[in-house]
């Protein structure tokens, strides 16, 4: 019971507390890619190498056939 109160009592001021402590607000979200040949798009995992050029689609086809490599589209990390 006693438990109980001092976890309702800790919510309490928790709660008030975060009314006034500013947190960090979320990042903005990545701009979106235009699908063209002006785009560079890089597929790696570490230092491999799976594809380099133009094509967003083949870029994403060697993403999913290679677990754990990101899709680096213009220099910014897609994932």
């Amino acid at each position: 019971m006693i438990e109980v109160l001092l976890a309702l009592v800790a919510g309490v001021i928790g709660g008030i507390l975060s009314r006034w402590i500013p947190f960090p607000k979320k990042t903005p979200p990545l701009p979106h890619i235009e699908v063209d040949s002006s785009h560079e798009y890089m597929v790696t995992r570490g230092v491999e190498m799976f594809y380099e050029g133009g094509d967003l689609h083949m870029a994403k086809i060697r993403r999913q056939e290679n677990p754990g490599a990101v899709l680096i589209a213009d220099g910014i990390n897609r994932g």
